[in-house]
């Protein structure tokens, strides 16, 4: 239903996903769609303001889940929206099976993506 709504027409996939709107609206309207979503399935993350280190629209939720810490991010750039999230397991030792250790970094190329995309023209077919 939601993809109906907002318009999105493109999902990329990989360290994170990338939803394409028809605007920046249908962008905001999705990012709350998933903030909703987000609140049910981790009732006890709360926002956190230091994850995303003030990347312009960018918002953040943190907390422990039984599987270990966990971060969830939702960034909105124009008519796009990405969602990234970060797991450290309880127990880990190996810094390969940390996810959450590199968020900083993965919002931050996330970003550059996005406004370098925007310079060059891309992403508009």
């Amino acid at each position: 239903m939601i993809p109906q709504v907002t318009g999105t027409d493109r999902i990329a996939k990989a360290s994170s996903n990338v939803y394409r709107t028809a605007g920046a609206a249908e962008a905001e309207l999705l990012r709350d769609h998933f903030v909703e979503t987000t609140r049910e399935m981790y009732p006890d993350l709360v926002e956190d303001e230091t994850v995303p280190q003030n990347i312009p629209g960018t918002r953040c939720w943190s907390g422990d889940v039984a599987q270990g810490r966990v971060s969830v991010c939702l960034m909105v750039h124009g008519r796009y929206m990405a969602e990234l999230s970060g797991l450290r397991p309880v127990g880990n030792e190996d810094p390969a099976n940390d996810s959450l250790r590199t968020m900083s970094q993965r919002l931050a190329t996330q970003y550059v993506k996005f406004v370098r995309s925007e310079e060059m023209g891309l992403g508009e077919n």
